[in-house]
């Protein structure tokens, strides 16, 4: 396990790679602050079998592909992870939960999202099963949904986002807010969406 390491005052060009740009792996009270992060092949920054650690003041832009599998930040068996005051530019999905538990993803910004066929791709509070617990709290993202595809997740409060369904070029997926099924005991105030 790594403790205490992180990332700083850096540009990270992944053109040439063919995988993510920065990777928090098992990683213990880490974080990446203050990164420009350009043109990932799959994520910019992975969280995966971590706790604790801070992403933040960020600016992560552009994707090799804006098909299925490409993101901003994916969270896999991650929790107590904060995600906060990130501008998040021309990609296909800015947070990716996998799994994440106790996690806060809090005033980031997301414009001009990417994805084929006029889709306007949501940010997504959970996509495989046991997220929960989680907070997302004055962001500034098109959409937030939880996927049903994986499995279900619960007890996730969204309090004061901006999530308008809507971006210029898209018509499909233009839903602020979705709860799919299986996912249970959602808070969400009303200046979510």
């Amino acid at each position: 396990t790594v403790v205490n390491e992180g990332l700083e005052n850096v540009t990270i060009d992944g053109t040439a790679l063919s995988s993510n740009n920065i990777e928090m792996v098992a990683c213990y009270q880490c974080w990446v602050k203050g990164v420009g992060s350009i043109d990932a092949a799959r994520a910019h920054v992975l969280v995966y079998l971590s706790a604790n650690d801070v992403i933040r003041d960020s600016y992560l832009y552009q994707s090799q592909s804006h098909m299925e599998v490409s993101y901003a930040i994916e969270l896999e068996q991650a929790s107590g992870i904060l995600i906060e005051n990130n501008i998040f530019q021309q990609l296909t999905n800015p947070i990716m939960s996998g799994q994440t538990s106790g996690s806060v993803v809090d005033y980031n910004f997301s414009v001009d999202n990417l994805y084929v066929n006029n889709y306007l791709q949501f940010t997504s509070y959970a996509h495989n099963a046991g997220n929960e617990m989680n907070l997302y709290e004055g962001n500034n993202f098109q959409t937030i949904w939880t996927d049903d595809e994986w499995g279900s997740s619960y007890a996730g409060t969204l309090f004061r986002n901006m999530s308008s369904g809507w971006q210029t070029g898209t018509n499909k997926s233009t839903t602020p807010f979705a709860a799919r099924a299986y996912n249970r005991a959602f808070n969400v105030d009303r200046k979510s969406t």
